[in-house]
């Protein structure tokens, strides 16, 4: 309690009104705003745990294709990253709030820099495991799926799409991240030499309906 002094507390207060979330300085005890009720949940999450349970993930699956890791472990590594990346981001805005220097215990410093590290070595781990061009879009399909905080940390500029729209000239209800998602799938099949995989099977179907009207159906070769 000898962190939570005024300015600690005004910070996270600032922090949790914009980011509708933040952890109490020094603790696990991370503290949300409920966006149905606007009232403030809070959570315990064991930090030493976290990094431990991580460390052993990243151990396991580390160099592997995801195809070969269990989805377990993935769901598990999505649950853990998110924990850890969340107290990262949290007290790291904390820190470089405004310029002044903010007190941490010593304990507290050491697992935001190990959180740092463990990143570090994560994203490295995962960028030459995911960019596999006979692979890339089963991989980007499946943590888009199943671990989308990892997927954001991997590749933050695919993620960044999602929120962009699609030039005015193009008719589509798909977001421009669908259609690069889309490009990825025809160029994993390119590489794979699979035919099939290249074709847009349900857009050549509405335009054959389109062509000969709505009772047009049959094979796509």
């Amino acid at each position: 309690m000898n962190f939570l002094d005024l300015q600690a507390l005004r910070r996270f207060s600032e922090q949790l009104y914009e980011d509708q979330t933040s952890f109490v300085v020094g603790t696990g005890f991370q503290l949300k705003v409920n966006p149905k009720t606007q009232a403030v949940d809070i959570t315990y999450i064991d930090m030493d745990q976290n990094i431990q349970a991580l460390e052993n993930l990243s151990e396991r699956v580390a160099g592997k294709p995801l195809s070969e890791i269990p989805l377990q472990d993935l769901d598990d590594l999505e649950r853990v990253f998110g924990n850890l990346e969340g107290f990262f981001q949290s007290h790291l805005k904390l820190i470089s709030h405004d310029g002044t220097e903010l007190r941490l215990p010593e304990k507290t410093k050491g697992m935001v820099q190990e959180s740092s590290e463990f990143e570090v070595l994560l994203r490295s781990s995962f960028i030459s495991v995911v960019l596999q061009p006979q692979d890339l879009f089963s991989h980007l399909e499946l943590l888009s799926r199943r671990a989308p905080s990892l997927l954001g940390f991997v590749l933050p500029e695919l993620m960044e799409l999602g929120s962009m729209n699609l030039p005015e000239q193009v008719r589509s209800t798909s977001t421009l991240k669908e259609h690069i998602l889309t490009s990825t799938r025809k160029m994993q099949a390119l590489v794979r030499k699979d035919r099939t995989g290249l074709q847009d099977t349900a857009l050549l179907h509405k335009l054959a309906q389109r062509e000969f009207g709505p009772l047009a159906a049959g094979i796509v070769v």
